[in-house]
């Protein structure tokens, strides 16, 4: 893989130098390769002869206007994607527009930011930061979060596939024409930037590609050095508002609020209750359970399991709910199990559990049908245990994240029906029925808490089975 990340220099020396300072020292050639395309847009400090001293790693491009001229992020921009095609033979996978008052602070970014571009439906990714507006802000993080959709990748440090650069063509720099009423300076400073960034999302989402938020990528980013500079305060809050309105009449109204405007997802936790006071462990740990932002909780009190799950899906699914978290109330369970469950990004996945009495089987399980009696076998997969995200065939529900899209594709209730299996085992046979995969996080335990109020684990399980075989 090769990436090329191009960058627009207007005066800020500072800034330069420690950004290729920070680029240098956490971004090795091996195992991708990498170039720094600089474009001297006007610069009357010494920035370009501390780019000519740098070509080792630099192509330095001047953007050949008269001297103190800016020509603007945006022509700067286009001046490296245009570069690019011209003297390259061989193309780079992954461009980057990198604003030159960023610095890179860790080593590996640039590997996992194009692990994120392994899905091909992948047209932009954007990292985290500490000045950006939206969701890209670094306060948004969530444990196990490493990758998030959204409408708008920020402009600061843009990555973004080369074919979709290929497909869509460069920025646009004309945005002066959708407000004409502005004065000449005004209309002047928009081919500087400010909806650049925008209309690019909007632009890649319209040719069908995704874009994504790189939660395992941090840039820091000392924000809008050089618009200050060049506009001052009063013209950089003139500056937005015109971009908004440019963009806006581009697009049609409500268009600019869209772009931030992402539908939160909406997490539940559902709770089978067996009585009205439940195991003091397993309150503590619910107690300490990390939750998602804006989540509700749904309970069922004193019914039969089957029906209780089957109640709390239906009120699930009438309250818009997206994500459900099962939880039993003879459970225990590590206080960032939701996020990490969130992290798999599958339709059912859930924590591994023990069995409550002997021989204390871990609930992860194999099926096939008997070709003498037709019956369905179930199976132990001990042999799963401690080795991460696995698929199975089924697994029991003491906790247990199902996406509600797969209700819905389930059809009518119940969902949930006790049978010789059980009714989470009844619920995983019907999800394999209709195609639904099945997962289990064997890493992650929810012991399972006994009549003696003693956490079962796998370390209950081994040091049975140990006992067990030192008898014979």
């Amino acid at each position: 893989m090769k990436v090329s990340i191009i960058t627009v220099c207007h005066n800020q020396l500072q800034h330069t130098k420690r950004f290729i300072a920070s680029l240098k020292r956490y971004t090795p050639q091996e195992p991708i390769a990498w170039e720094l395309i600089a474009v001297d847009s006007g610069c009357t400090d010494e920035t370009v002869e501390f780019l000519r001293g740098t070509a080792d790693i630099v192509h330095s491009i001047d953007a050949k206007t008269e001297k103190s001229v800016n020509i603007g992020w945006i022509r700067g921009i286009n001046l490296g994607l245009e570069w690019i095609k011209k003297t390259k033979d061989i193309q780079p996978d992954i461009i980057i527009f990198a604003n030159n008052d960023v610095v890179l602070d860790s080593p590996g970014w640039l590997e996992r930011l194009c692990k994120h571009f392994d899905n091909p439906t992948v047209g932009a990714v954007g990292p985290t930061s500490n000045y950006v507006i939206g969701r890209q802000n670094i306060t948004c993080n969530m444990p196990h979060i490493t990758e998030e959709d959204t409408r708008t990748i920020v402009g600061f440090f843009f990555s973004v596939r080369r074919e979709v650069v290929d497909q869509i063509g460069q920025l646009e720099e004309n945005f002066d024409k959708y407000v004409p009423e502005e004065s000449e300076e005004v209309r002047a400073r928009l081919k500087l930037g400010g909806a650049d960034d925008l209309d690019y999302s909007k632009r890649i989402r319209e040719a069908g590609f995704k874009l994504v938020i790189a939660r395992d990528v941090f840039v820091w980013h000392a924000g809008s050095k050089t618009f200050m500079e060049v506009v001052g305060q009063e013209g950089y809050d003139k500056q937005w508002k015109t971009a908004d309105l440019a963009y806006e009449r581009k697009w049609g109204p409500g268009s600019r609020a869209e772009c931030f405007d992402i539908p939160a997802v909406r997490h539940a936790l559902g709770l089978p209750m067996r009585g009205n006071h439940p195991n003091w462990l397993f309150s503590k740990a619910l107690v300490h359970l990390q939750k998602p932002p804006g989540w509700n909780m749904i309970e069922a009190r004193r019914s039969m399991v089957d029906q209780a799950r089957n109640h709390i899906v239906d009120l699930a699914l009438k309250h818009g709910i997206d994500y459900l978290l099962f939880l039993d109330d003879d459970h225990t369970f590590p206080p960032d199990l939701w996020y990490r469950l969130i992290s798999h990004q599958k339709d059912v996945v859930g924590a591994l559990c023990f069995r409550r009495i002997e021989p204390f089987g871990p609930c992860l399980f194999r099926w096939e049908t008997s070709k003498e009696n037709g019956n369905l076998m179930v199976y132990d997969r001990p042999e799963l245990i401690g080795k991460g995200l696995q698929k199975v065939d089924g697994i029991g529900f003491g906790a247990v994240l199902v996406k509600m899209e797969v209700f819905k594709k389930l059809g009518p209730p119940p969902w949930f029906k006790f049978s010789e299996v059980g009714e989470d085992l009844h619920f995983c046979d019907l999800c394999a029925q209709n195609g639904i995969e099945v997962y289990c996080d064997t890493s992650a335990i929810a012991p399972h808490i006994n009549d003696d109020g003693i956490e079962v684990t796998e370390k209950t399980f081994y040091q049975y089975h140990q006992a067990k075989t030192a008898k014979v």
